[in-house]
């Protein structure tokens, strides 16, 4: 105990008072730790954005997606027409294969 405030604070309030700031300023220094490490993460954190634009890479995945969103849609559309152009092709021969039965047992 040899800053001036501790022996300050037990003249004006005794030992109780001296633990209690004591407590509250040791919570000080181990937040102040934990604060220059978080600071330390987001440093670390802000490396590993190219140029260190975080925004422009949000972005630039943001773009990633619409792109897929729009792939997926065209691809979606296409295999649509596709089975509708097969489900139209399969009735033709269908109907190709009844005819020609027909036209079979009608020549018997």
């Amino acid at each position: 105990m040899d800053k001036v405030w501790q022996q300050q604070l037990l003249q004006i309030g005794g030992q109780p008072l001296l633990d209690v700031m004591m407590a509250i300023h040791d919570r000080q220094v181990e937040q102040g730790a934990k604060i220059e490490n978080v600071e330390k993460i987001v440093v670390a954190l802000a490396r590993g954005f190219p140029g260190n634009d975080i925004e422009g890479h949000r972005r630039y995945h943001e773009s990633l997606i619409s792109w897929h969103n729009l792939r997926n849609q065209v691809l979606r559309a296409a295999l649509e027409k596709v089975v509708q152009a097969g489900a139209l092709a399969s009735f033709v021969f269908l109907g190709k294969l009844l005819w020609d039965w027909l036209m079979l047992e009608v020549k018997k």
